[in-house]
């Protein structure tokens, strides 16, 4: 027999006669008001119908004293840890809570339960069974550096974090260790990627660029900003991978990837801007915005470390297809012109320029241990920086 466990963690409070129960989801920056109403609706269930529990390493939850009286009311409440702002999410009577999940989240939770299809990622970083699983693929050394001098728990990586830490170490743990953010507003080039990113997905969840451009539909931008964004639209129209694309082939947009090196002990993720098939192969597609050339004596692979990760990916057998048919693609968008590359990633040279880039940005990262501020005039741009000791006494001497 197959059990399930129905749990919700967060901060739990009730009231002295038990009419009213609450559950405190907490966000370490602001409040995440976006949840799903799936999850809201079985946040409030669980809270409503739960009993108190307890649970060791490898046991069950198991009762042990408390209130099991059904409340009255249940309210779910999203906290931000570093602003202090709360929202109610919900706050329903006991009626209204079972109404909400038997219309929400019980169709989700059935979904969950008959999906038995493997689905590899960060989170394989947490699972017990990784050690007999099929996926993610096996690729011992592909970081090509050695493992650090005393076990380390299970990490996972993508070519964005080893950026990071070769920028500074501090900013990596403090953004992607401990996902702390800033309320400061962020600088245009990174609100018009975003801009463009985003509605570049949604027209590839739909196989065509060739739709009318957004007028006004660019939210968080300013109006310069927007029309330095549908220029790079219009770039990206005339060489968009997708054209011509038989109906047969698969499109992916923003697919997770994984691999794992064992004798790390480490997952790798990528979630290339799209993944597409044409004629048996793969191709990994990245596009960027720049709002300058690239120095064209600089490597592609240096200057988007990225391209070096997918490299190493795909020659690990990830996403799979036909190596023949298989390859990397670049498009940078400028205001006046788009630049498109493209990379075998089973040419050995090619191979060797990659697995020498990662191996130089992953060899400090997987021994690193302290995480020390590495202050430098990025110290201005970084998120993180009212957190850093080091990085504001550099801004303050400048």
């Amino acid at each position: 027999m197959t059990r399930y466990e129905r749990t919700a963690w967060g901060r739990r409070y009730e009231s002295a006669d038990g009419a009213e129960r609450e559950l405190w989801l907490l966000s370490v920056n602001s409040v995440k008001e976006d949840r799903p109403i799936a999850e809201i609706a079985e946040a409030a269930a669980v809270t409503a119908t739960g009993i108190p529990t307890q649970a060791a390493y490898q046991d069950i939850h198991r009762p042990v004293p408390g209130n099991t009286r059904t409340p009255r009311r249940v309210r779910v409440v999203g906290i931000g840890c570093g602003s202090g702002v709360h929202a109610v999410l919900a706050d329903w009577d006991f009626t209204e809570t079972l109404r909400q999940f038997e219309e929400h989240a019980k169709p989700v939770l059935g979904r969950v339960v008959e999906n038995d299809v493997l689905n590899p990622g960060s989170t394989c970083t947490g699972c017990e069974g990784l050690v007999g699983c099929e996926l993610p693929p096996r690729v011992p050394g592909l970081l090509g550096v050695p493992g650090p001098r005393r076990p380390r728990k299970r990490r996972s990586v993508s070519a964005t974090d080893l950026r990071t830490h070769a920028r500074c170490p501090a900013q990596y743990h403090l953004t992607r260790g401990l996902h702390l953010a800033s309320d400061e507003p962020e600088s245009e080039a990174i609100r018009r990627g975003r801009a463009v990113d985003n509605w570049l997905n949604e027209q590839h969840r739909q196989r065509s660029c060739h739709g009318a451009l957004p007028t006004d539909d660019l939210p968080g931008l300013s109006a310069a900003e927007r029309q330095s964004a549908f220029s790079m639209l219009a770039q990206h129209r005339r060489v968009c991978p997708l054209d011509g694309l038989r109906a047969g082939e698969q499109v992916c947009v923003q697919r997770r990837l994984a691999a794992y090196d064992p004798e790390l002990d480490v997952v790798l993720i990528a979630d290339p801007d799209l993944l597409y098939t044409r004629s048996g192969g793969w191709i990994w597609h990245e596009t960027k915005t720049a709002g300058h050339r690239l120095w064209e004596g600089r490597d592609l692979m240096e200057a988007y470390p990225q391209l070096a990760f997918a490299a190493l990916m795909m020659s690990a057998g990830v996403p799979g297809g036909d190596p023949r048919r298989s390859r990397i693609e670049l498009e940078v968008l400028y205001e006046d012109g788009a630049r498109c590359e493209e990379i075998d990633p089973w040419d050995p040279d090619t191979l060797a320029d990659a697995r020498r880039i990662i191996a130089g940005l992953a060899g400090p990262w997987a021994v690193d241990e302290t995480y020390a501020p590495a202050a430098g005039d990025h110290c201005a741009g970084c998120a993180v920086a009212k957190h850093c000791v080091a990085g504001r006494a550099y801004l303050e001497a400048r």
